[in-house]
């Protein structure tokens, strides 16, 4: 059984260093036994991860966005589950937007939320082992898919639902679901199945936030994706 670490290098990458919020900043420390905090700014998010990482001193990190605000006993959650077969272990975090926090607790109710594919890199204990070698692509979007694709081929990686906000920046949709073609992040069967599910998840969450428009919004925007996606079939 592998050890909880007693201290952990925590890294952030970031546009600009104004965007880190000091009440954020200061939850790190009160959740985790932090050794050093690597900040890394500005560039394409794959390549700011790589730069953190090479700077990562301690056995296991901390890989965190500077939208998370950690809840109470995450690190406790977190270590649970270490052992000697994981390399990564995502936390699945609520969200604090308006419209995508009754969408998450809906599909969480709906799903265990390790069986998702979302891989939780926003708030996540890495082992550095996992990331030996790793080179991304120059890429903005996606790269957590790529990155969880690289640890994957050797070792496990567990998502963990725990306590937290993700104060998420809301993207372009039909620019993501573009990217993700190009990308070819996402199989078609996936994509399918997500066009299918949007007016039921829909409905559930507009049932659950008691809200048409949280149902009407949700539904718009994962439409756009997937408008973004067939675009990227077509050009």
């Amino acid at each position: 059984m592998t050890d909880i670490p007693q201290k952990v290098d925590v890294v952030i990458p970031v546009k600009t260093k104004e965007s880190l919020r000091k009440e954020f900043i200061d939850r790190i420390y009160e959740e985790i036994p932090v050794n050093r905090l690597i900040i890394i700014e500005g560039g394409a998010l794959s390549e700011a991860r790589k730069k953190a990482y090479d700077q990562v001193s301690t056995d296991w990190f901390v890989f965190l966005d500077d939208d998370i605000l950690l809840g109470k006993g995450w690190w406790k959650t977190m270590t649970r589950y270490i052992d000697d077969e994981t390399g990564a272990i995502g936390g699945m975090i609520s969200q604090a937007h308006p419209q995508l926090g009754p969408y998450t607790e809906t599909v969480w109710m709906l799903r265990d939320p390790s069986k998702l594919g979302n891989p939780g890199i926003n708030n996540c204990l890495m082992r550095k082992e996992a990331l030996k070698g790793y080179n991304p692509p120059k890429i903005f979007w996606g790269e957590d898919q790529i990155l969880y694709q690289y640890v994957t081929k050797k070792w496990k990686w567990k998502k963990v639902k725990v306590n937290g906000f993700h104060y998420i920046k809301l993207h372009d949709m039909i620019q993501l679901g573009y990217v993700y073609n190009k990308l070819k992040l996402y199989p078609k069967r996936w994509i399918i199945r997500r066009f299918l599910q949007i007016p039921i998840v829909s409905f559930l969450v507009g049932l659950r936030s008691h809200s048409l428009k949280t149902a009407y919004w949700l539904a718009n925007y994962y439409l756009e994706f997937l408008v973004g996606w067939v675009k990227g079939l077509l050009y």
